[in-house]
């Protein structure tokens, strides 16, 4: 089964932290990381190429660009909490990881799973206050860093492929940058980078740079009084190109 991009995910910028109930969830990957609080009823979730069955007072961590999904395996009810770190919050849980991958994405340890989901609720209460929200995250990301430890990375080629131009991508897709471009900045064959690329999306690379370029001044549009530059500071290169790519990017979300 094929992965998507959870693109939505790495436009918020905020932590959100959800109750949920009778959770299931396909194969999907994003730059933020994601912790899954199982409280009641049984799963089993995959990381990657690791699958694992989980019991109730138990927690799972996808790192970034994990491709991770859930799958409920009972009939009766399931309460969790899901939780997604986006980038900005995460300086301080890369800087420990420096690099590595975690050992293992879940942990039943008791008294940490009811410190994570503790800290989990006390993030969603104070929400508003930034100060609180990143040190109680920071608190939540290290302890499960200090129970899960790291190893040298083993991750697939070509997942590293797609990690590296995803945020090359999201850092200058305002820039006039081409699947060329790309391709000459990592030292790859415009082929080799488009066939990887096209065993993750269903779309092309230039597709996608101008759908994070149409999202990025929808994003922007309400406030600003001049949608001409803001088509220009999107990374468009005429008026003509981007109303071109939103009448495919509005046909895309009707299908």
């Amino acid at each position: 089964m094929k992965a998507f991009y959870e693109v939505y995910r790495d436009f918020d910028d905020d932590i959100t932290v959800n109750s949920r109930e009778d959770f299931s969830f396909p194969l999907h990957f994003h730059a933020s990381v994601e912790i899954f609080i199982l409280l009641k009823g049984r799963y089993r979730v995959t990381a990657d190429n690791r699958t694992y069955e989980m019991e109730e007072n138990s927690v799972f961590i996808s790192d970034t660009f994990c491709m991770h999904s859930y799958t409920k395996l009972t009939e009766s009810p399931s309460e969790s909490v899901l939780m997604i770190i986006p980038s900005p919050y995460l300086v301080d849980y890369n800087a420990a990881k420096n690099g590595r991958a975690l050992k293992s994405c879940i942990t039943t340890n008791a008294r940490l799973v009811n410190e994570i989901h503790l800290l989990s609720s006390f993030i969603k209460e104070h929400g508003a206050n930034e100060k609180i929200k990143k040190n109680y995250t920071n608190a939540l990301l290290l302890l499960l860093l200090e129970e899960l430890d790291v190893t040298n990375s083993t991750q697939k080629q070509d997942v590293t492929i797609i990690k590296n131009v995803l945020l090359y991508i999201e850092d200058n897709f305002r820039e006039n940058i081409t699947l060329n471009s790309i391709a000459r900045h990592f030292g790859y064959t415009t082929c080799h980078l488009s066939r990887v690329f096209h065993s993750y999306f269903t779309v092309s690379i230039s597709r996608y740079i101008n759908n994070m370029r149409i999202k990025y001044i929808e994003s922007k549009k309400d406030s600003c009084n001049n949608l001409l530059s803001l088509i220009y500071d999107s990374g468009f290169q005429s008026p003509q190109t981007y109303y071109r790519n939103l009448k495919y990017y509005k046909q895309q979300i009707v299908k």
